[in-house]
């Protein structure tokens, strides 16, 4: 395990560079907060990046409106293939 030191101070910390993330450190850069972004990937964009840089909103009032089914166990073991391919290296 490396040691960092921290020697920061922020208004607002910003964990994971996904679409959520970076949209607070946005705003919050927008509404004149100091803002740090943290991000353990070599890569910016979290899962975003990984959808092609679309925000996924599962199982959302617009789909069932539509007549579109989503279902949670689905959302779940997608979201677990995923990961597998980031730690494999398969993304």
């Amino acid at each position: 395990m490396n040691t960092v030191n921290w020697d920061f101070e922020t208004d607002l910390l910003v964990i994971g560079s996904g679409s959520a993330g970076l949209t607070a450190a946005v705003v919050g850069e927008h509404e004149g907060l100091d803002v740090i972004v943290l991000e353990k990937e070599a890569f910016y964009g979290g899962t975003t990046a990984l959808s092609g840089g679309v925000a996924w909103v599962p199982n959302n009032s617009l789909m069932a409106k539509a007549g579109i089914d989503d279902n949670p166990a689905e959302v779940i073991t997608f979201g677990a293939k995923v990961k597998e391919q980031e730690i494999c290296g398969g993304i």
